[in-house]
């Protein structure tokens, strides 16, 4: 709609359209607050253009204004009433609330799609959270949370905060992100590989990446008295439905694996506790790997692994490669260390932060 400008009695006075020609028309007085608050010029603005800008613009609720203007909120719901503003629902103004950070939508980049797929096949859950979804994952790796935030930054705030497991007596990071409704293809989990992944082989190997980032593990040995350097590429999970697909994608390619192989039986009793085991399985636990050298570092090598402990074994095992093996003992024991030592400090952070909080 059009307002005409409304003319000032004063330059602290606005006039607001009339609904009965009796009685002086009634007015908005500009406070000292109101010239602070507003992120405009004020200068030749009408009724219309001030409110519009704070309440719909600057976001600023009813009860707010009226803090300003200096009169009762309900004043400011006929002042936008009169003014034709549109007025916020109950449930606009509560979501908005909780959204304190700009959202980006998804790209609708399909290799990323499939990567996210992967992630969510293995340690990321998603929930619906009021009006977006939140993406979640704990982990006492510091990598772990390097790519969940180069995974999800870009369109949304990363939150975290500390945990303790009783029964375990760990403390770890619980990391999340709310993303908006375009990711809603990550809420319910898959338990097979989508056809469209599987049709395609860039899309294939994406998801592979994201999968192996969660499920995999790059498992370097060298034995002295063999002098004997070998590298494996493993996979373990209880879903065998995708590992048995990942096998017969890979075996099309050429590559050299069996069908899973059954690690762990489930158990019945799931409130048991091992602290060398940890929990047991609710479902079967099978595993796949690659243990021809060629091939490892052919699969990875078509891979975009994100994982900087993964990705910091590949570097190894290559760099071994290429010199015999020299030192090969010392510098895998050095890189053990290493990611343990990362991971104990994560957990000593967790700890502290998680009895600040407490």
């Amino acid at each position: 709609m059009v307002i005409s400008q409304a003319h000032f009695n004063n330059k602290n006075i606005l006039n607001l359209p009339r609904i009965y020609k009796r009685g002086p028309p009634p007015r908005i007085i500009l406070t000292s607050n109101i010239k602070k608050t507003t992120k405009f010029s004020l200068q030749n603005k009408s009724a219309y253009d001030i409110l519009y800008n704070l309440y719909i613009n600057q976001n600023l609720s009813q009860t707010k204004l009226g803090e300003l203007f200096n009169v009762q909120s309900q004043t400011v719901r006929r002042w936008l009433d009169r003014l034709k503003i549109p007025i916020k629902e109950r449930t606009d103004v509560v979501s908005e609330a909780l959204i304190k950070y700009k959202r980006t939508s998804f790209s609708n980049d399909l290799p990323e799609k499939a990567y996210l797929i992967g992630l969510r096949c293995g340690d990321i859950s998603v929930q619906k959270h009021g009006r977006h979804f939140r993406a979640i994952v704990t982990t006492s790796h510091p990598a772990m949370l390097q790519l969940f935030n180069n995974t999800f930054k870009k369109y949304s705030k990363i939150n975290f905060y500390s945990k303790y497991h009783k029964t375990r007596k760990l403390y770890f990071w619980c990391v999340y992100v709310d993303l908006d409704d375009s990711f809603s293809f990550l809420l319910n989990k898959t338990h097979i590989i989508p056809t469209w992944i599987m049709d395609n082989t860039k899309f294939f190997f994406a998801f592979l990446s994201g999968y192996f980032d969660s499920e995999g593990c790059i498992v370097i040995y060298f034995s002295k008295k063999e002098k004997y350097g070998s590298i494996q590429w493993i996979i373990k999970s209880c879903d065998k439905l995708i590992l048995e697909s990942v096998v017969q994608k890979l075996q099309s390619f050429g590559f050299n694996i069996k069908y899973p192989k059954l690690e762990k039986k489930a158990e019945t009793n799931q409130n048991k506790y091992n602290k060398n085991t940890g929990f047991p399985y609710k479902k079967d636990y099978w595993a796949i790997k690659i243990c021809i050298k060629s091939q490892v570092f052919s699969i990875l090598n078509k891979m975009d692994l994100k994982h900087e402990e993964k990705i910091k074994k590949y570097n190894l095992s290559k760099e071994l490669a290429e010199t015999n093996w020299k030192n090969a003992t010392k510098r895998i024991v050095v890189l053990r260390n290493q990611i343990k030592n990362d991971t104990m400090g994560f957990m000593e952070i967790a700890r502290i932060h998680y009895n600040k909080t407490h």
